[in-house]
């Protein structure tokens, strides 16, 4: 990472895409996981169809322009995380949040792995938050908080790493969320099956764009725990500038102890809607390069 920062803050864009787009066209050639599951995910979305895409040749270089359009958002997350971002930002639906700070309450925020949510973390004194503590399922958040401070000195982010949900997260979390403070979380992807348990992850299905597909139950029982306001909020770039969309998700997520799926379920659908509904309208900045459907598991 740092080799990437300073070769993009000495040697300019220019030559950092020149050194990166390479590496695309490698992963994209090799990477046939990727590959597939980014030819599934634009099929599906249908924007092959309403971008004039009609033949396989035309999808793949559909799929490539995907690629590449990751390729694009990961430059601009190193100049943002270090203050070079030259593209502007506006920023919508931030009034309620906005109001929740201001009487030293915090909320938690629903963030996906569409478009680039580091562009809202970075930037997240702009509107008026102190810290956002993003949790991460990452070994390496330590580090990675080290070297921020290290190349850019003070920053408004704060990386959590978490392994689990339990009682004694949450209530790290909720003195956090007494300080006005803000908890993002990414509630699109799941967890991998830890080797040392052999313990799989609890996932509830919703409907994504026309098929069932898994999504993580941690961040709803966290959210439902720490009894706090929840918003959804997705970062999507234009041609010459970024939006960030935030929205009231939920004064409150409710859970029943005794049937916690069943009663979780109905704001898992709604997280699935929105996020849908977004990359439908940005399916180029979807980030999951993955079967997301995951088709070996069997919905409930």
């Amino acid at each position: 990472m740092k080799i990437l920062f300073f070769t993009y803050r000495w040697l300019g864009r220019w030559v950092f895409t020149s050194l990166l787009w390479p590496v695309i066209v490698y992963f994209f050639v090799t990477g046939i996981t990727a590959r597939r599951a980014s030819l599934e995910f634009l099929q599906r979305v249908d924007s092959a169809k309403a971008l004039g895409v009609s033949s396989k040749i035309g999808l793949l270089r559909l799929s490539l322009k995907q690629f590449f359009t990751f390729g694009d958002l990961l430059l601009d997350k190193l100049a943002v995380w270090f203050g070079c971002l030259d593209v502007p930002v506006h920023t919508h639906g931030f009034d309620a949040l906005k109001s929740l700070i201001a009487e030293g309450k915090g909320g938690i925020i629903f963030v996906s792995h569409l478009g680039n949510t580091e562009i809202s973390m970075a930037l997240a004194e702009r509107w008026g938050v102190a810290k956002v503590n993003a949790m991460v399922h990452t070994q390496h958040a330590e580090k990675f908080n080290a070297m921020l401070a290290d190349v850019s000195g003070e920053h408004s982010v704060n990386l959590i790493q978490v392994q689990e949900i339990n009682p004694a997260t949450a209530m790290k979390l909720d003195e956090k969320l007494q300080r006005g403070e803000v908890v993002a979380i990414a509630a699109d992807r799941t967890a991998v099956v830890d080797p040392r348990s052999g313990v799989k992850p609890r996932n509830i299905y919703a409907n994504f764009l026309g098929k069932q597909a898994p999504f993580p139950m941690g961040p709803f029982v966290l959210s439902a725990l720490l009894k706090r306001p929840v918003f959804f909020l997705c970062s999507v770039k234009s041609a010459d500038r970024y939006d960030i969309y935030l929205e009231k998700f939920s004064d409150q997520i409710v859970m029943q102890r005794k049937a916690r799926e069943s009663s979780l379920q109905p704001y898992v659908q709604q997280y699935a809607d929105r996020l849908g509904d977004f990359a439908q309208r940005y399916p180029l900045q979807w980030g999951n390069f993955y079967d997301f459907w995951q088709a070996e598991d069997i919905a409930p």
